[in-house]
C-alpha cells in the first residue's frame, strides 16, 4: 500500500478517483425489463401490485371460437403509444425512453461528483438541455401537474391494503355463502346495536395490551439470555 507524504498528494489522488468510483457505484446493469421492447404491456415485467391495472391481452389480437378475428393485432405505433400510456399512468415512470434514461444517468453521474471540473459542468448543461428536449418529444404527460397526478395515483395504489394483500397472496377466497350471510348479519347488528361495537372495541384494546405484554416479556427473556440476569 502506497503511503502519501503530504495532505496535498492525498487530495489529488482522491480527486482523480472520485468520478471513477462514483461511476462504478451507481452503474446499473440492464435487466430483462430494460431489454424488452414493450415491457409495460407484459405483466411479467411489472410489479404484482400493478398487474391488475394492465389490460393488454388484446395487443396480439383476439379470435372468436369460430376462428374469426374479433380484434385485430395492434401495429407497432399503437403498441408504442399503449406502452407509453401504461408506463406513465400505471408505473409513474417518465424515463421509459432509452435515450432519456441514458441522459438522466449521465446527468446524475456528474451531479454525484465531489469536485466536478468546468468541462464537467459544461457537459452537464448540454445534457440537461438534451434531456428536456427529448422528454418533450416522447412523454404523454409533459406538465409537472400531470406527472404529479400520476405519482399520486401510483402512491395511492401502493398504500391500498387490498393491493398489498393480493400481491403478497394474503387474500383468502370467500366462496361460502353461509359465511357471507353470517358476516352481513354481524355488520347489520353492529350498525343497529352500539353495545356490540363497544364490546368489539374493548376486545381489541385487550388484544393490543396482551400483545404488547408478550413482546415485552420476549425482550426481557432475550436480554437475560444475552447479558445474564442482573440483580
Amino acid at each position: 500500500m502506497v503511503a502519501y507524504s503530504t495532505e496535498q498528494e492525498r487530495q489529488m489522488k482522491k480527486q482523480k478517483t472520485s468520478a471513477k468510483d462514483t461511476t462504478k457505484k451507481y452503474q446499473k446493469k440492464e435487466n430483462r425489463r430494460d431489454k424488452a421492447r414493450y415491457p409495460a404491456l407484459e405483466k411479467k415485467y411489472n410489479l404484482k401490485m400493478r398487474a391488475d391495472y394492465i389490460e393488454a391481452d388484446y395487443v396480439g389480437g383476439v379470435t372468436g371460437d369460430d376462428g374469426d378475428i374479433v380484434i385485430r393485432p395492434l401495429n407497432e405505433e399503437e403498441k408504442d403509444f399503449l406502452n407509453k400510456f401504461y408506463e406513465e399512468e400505471v408505473s409513474a415512470n417518465f424515463h421509459h425512453n432509452k435515450e432519456t434514461k441514458r441522459l438522466f444517468r449521465e446527468i446524475k453521474k456528474i451531479e454525484r461528483m465531489e469536485s466536478p471540473t468546468d468541462a464537467d459542468l459544461s457537459r452537464w448543461e448540454k445534457l440537461k438541455a438534451e434531456y428536456y428536449i427529448n422528454q418533450d418529444k416522447v412523454l404523454l404527460n409533459k406538465s409537472p401537474e400531470e406527472q404529479r397526478k400520476a405519482y399520486g395515483a401510483n402512491n395511492a395504489r401502493n398504500r391500498c391494503i387490498y393491493n398489498r394483500s393480493k400481491a403478497s397472496r394474503k387474500l383468502g377466497s370467500i366462496e361460502d355463502r353461509d359465511f357471507i350471510e353470517d358476516s352481513t348479519q354481524v355488520c347489520l347488528e353492529k350498525d343497529t346495536n352500539p353495545k356490540i361495537v363497544k364490546d368489539d372495541i374493548t376486545k381489541e384494546r385487550e388484544y393490543i395490551v396482551r400483545k404488547r405484554k408478550e413482546k415485552r416479556e420476549k425482550r426481557i427473556s432475550k436480554s437475560k439470555l444475552l447479558f445474564g440476569d442482573k440483580k
